[in-house]
């Protein structure tokens, strides 16, 4: 029985480390991507103006820093910060 626990264990760790290694490499990849886009200039980094009409309702904030992260392939950051300052604008 102990055995069976040892090897269930040392199992679901290995399962953890290859997520963790996967999901590393993924976020790589999307940094690599987000790099190629900006370069080739098929990103817009001006907020649209469906983003900037969330951006004036305090309580679509999330929805305003989703899909401008959608539209642009910023970090969740760099659009929290591009919504902060616009809703600052309305003020």
């Amino acid at each position: 029985m102990d055995i069976t626990l040892v090897l269930l264990f040392t199992l679901v760790m290995g399962l953890w480390a290859a997520q963790r290694a996967t999901e590393r490499r993924l976020k790589a990849l999307q940094a690599d991507l987000r790099l190629m886009r900006q370069h080739l200039g098929l990103v817009s980094t001006d907020p649209s103006a469906a983003v900037r009409e969330l951006a004036r309702d305090p309580r679509r904030r999330i929805d305003a820093i989703r899909l401008y992260r959608e539209q642009s392939g910023t970090e969740l950051r760099e659009a929290q910060a591009i919504v902060d300052a616009l809703a600052a604008q309305r003020d």
